[in-house]
């Protein structure tokens, strides 16, 4: 696939340069990462969980949370501390840091899809979420 993307209203303004310089643009400087913005949209929606919860929630593997924890946890975008209920578990929580990249990352998500769906009908739109959900639910994305 050409990095040069169209659709029909913009045929000729190229999608992908536009979604590089706004919804990518954080993720291209190596400042966030496609995995550590699903984790912070958890963060975000739930406030603090354990990492157990995330797991289930993100619908992958608890070791790979832990991972990922441990990385986001060095960048200083996330936080762990004791879970008061539980002494063996840690609820995980954004720093400052991370909700302010978070609260970026979003607004520079959502100028991107802008762009990218700007070509489609109301119609279109939500037929892209429905099969998206599919592709996405077969996959365990």
């Amino acid at each position: 696939m050409s990095s040069t993307w169209t659709t029909r209203r913009t045929r000729s303004r190229p999608i992908a340069p536009a979604l590089s310089r706004r919804a990518g643009y954080l993720m291209w400087r190596g400042a966030l990462r496609a995995r550590h913005y699903g984790l912070m949209a958890i963060l975000t929606d739930t406030g603090p969980a354990s990492q157990r919860r995330i797991a289930a929630q993100a619908g992958i593997d608890a070791s790979r949370v832990v991972t990922l924890v441990d990385e986001m946890e060095r960048l200083q975008f996330v936080r762990r501390r004791k879970d008061p209920s539980d002494r063996r578990a840690y609820l995980l929580d954004l720093t400052p840091a991370g909700k302010r990249l978070f609260t970026e990352a979003r607004t520079a998500t959502a100028a991107g899809e802008r762009t990218l769906l700007a070509g489609l009908t109301t119609a279109e739109r939500k037929q892209l979420v429905r099969l998206l959900v599919v592709v996405a639910g077969e996959r365990r994305v």
